[in-house]
């Protein structure tokens, strides 16, 4: 099993600043691409990537990028 771990190297002061949420997803979804590139079977985000949840079109965004890469993605959010 390829294992394509994403981290986003982001500091912990702007994790949990809503205004940054944007720029956070936007991060992660293009090292997302880049770790597609590599051809894994699963893509693991960090446990605390997007406190808050995503908005249901960068959700939608994301399920489908991944369902067209027909691999498996383990995220975390706490919403």
């Amino acid at each position: 099993v390829e294992i394509a771990l994403v981290q986003p190297n982001i500091p912990q002061t702007v994790i949990f600043d809503p205004d940054a949420t944007t720029n956070r997803y936007e991060t992660l979804f293009r090292l997302t691409e880049q770790a597609l590139a590599t051809g894994p079977d699963l893509v693991l985000w960090p446990e605390a990537s997007l406190p808050g949840g995503l908005a249901p079109e960068d959700f939608e965004r994301l399920a489908s990028r991944i369902r067209e890469a027909r691999v498996w993605m383990v995220f975390g959010a706490d919403d």
